[in-house]
């Protein structure tokens, strides 16, 4: 197991371009019930962070290469092989929509002014669940943007044909 550990500290320089950001994280290492008897079996819980997919299927496969590989150098039988499980709890790579955010960038420049408004290239890969939030705040900007749609076209349609009365509701949802 240690040699595992060991040997996935140099699977992102070595497979990835080094300008492509990918994050291969031993996060649990468990292994033996006793300080004097060595165990047969380590379970060892990995976390991988990337920002496009083919990275992501290449640290995958080289997670499983390595695992495998250092089985055979050590002399185990296939059988006995480490066995390498990808989760079906994953969370999916950060990628930014650049188109999405030159917009925004432009938006809140006009409305705040071009000198509190600026951009850089990030310095790191965020959390696992940070592209749970650049997915909900894409899905809350294109609801406003629907929303602001159907508003313009209600309000057109409104001063086409005006009603007697008229009563809005707001619908909240959380």
């Amino acid at each position: 197991g240690s040699q595992i550990v060991n040997s996935l500290q140099t699977l992102v320089s070595r497979e990835l371009p080094p300008r492509q950001p990918g994050v291969v994280t031993v996060g649990a290492f468990h292994s033996g019930t006793k300080h004097n008897i060595i165990s047969d079996m380590a379970h060892l819980q990995l976390t991988v962070r990337n920002t496009i997919d083919k990275t992501r299927d290449t640290l995958l496969s080289g997670i499983k290469r390595i695992s495998e590989n250092l089985g055979r150098a050590a002399g185990l039988p296939e059988d006995k092989l480490p066995e390498v499980v990808v989760s079906e709890e994953s969370t999916p790579p950060t990628i930014n929509d650049t188109e999405l955010a030159n917009r925004l960038k432009t938006l809140w420049q006009e409305k705040m002014g071009i000198n509190r408004v600026t951009s850089y290239a990030s310095d790191g890969m965020g959390a696992e669940d940070f592209p749970f939030f650049t997915i909900i705040l894409k899905q809350l900007l294109m609801d406003q943007v629907l929303r602001y749609h159907l508003i313009t076209v209600l309000s057109l349609k409104l001063s086409q044909n005006p009603p007697s009365s008229l009563v809005l509701k707001r619908q909240c949802t959380p």
